[in-house]
């Protein structure tokens, strides 16, 4: 009985098969012009290159301090024990995208991407 009626989407309809909003993203997708989808490529490439950053700050097992000296630099002995020098990359790398949104914010106020338009 019920595959004998036609479906209807529309919103308002009592005897639709799918609420409206498992079809919108769907019907949405392909009426997207190309400029907003290479606004969209723009924007998962740079989540993308901010995970990659990410996940290889978690690989590291350098502080400041440990590169400091790699390079030759002599330091005194409270940056030797300073809390902060000693952190290594990998302890700091969960909250690495944080940091990056701030200094976006700071030097970019627009956004990384320009403003949008429309």
């Amino acid at each position: 009985m019920l595959a004998e009626r036609a479906p209807c989407f529309r919103a308002f309809c009592p005897t639709r098969f799918l609420p409206s909003g498992v079809l919108a993203p769907v019907f949405r997708a392909n009426f997207q012009t190309s400029v907003s989808r290479f606004r969209a490529a723009r924007r998962a490439l740079a989540s993308l290159l901010i995970g990659v950053l990410q996940t290889f700050a978690v690989g590291l097992d350098h502080s400041f301090v440990s590169v400091a000296q790699q390079w030759g630099v002599q330091l005194s002995d409270a940056a030797l024990n300073n809390s902060v020098l000693k952190l290594t990359l990998s302890q700091v790398a969960p909250i690495l995208p944080y940091l990056f949104l701030v200094l976006i914010l700071i030097f970019r106020p627009k956004g990384l991407l320009g403003t949008r338009e429309g």
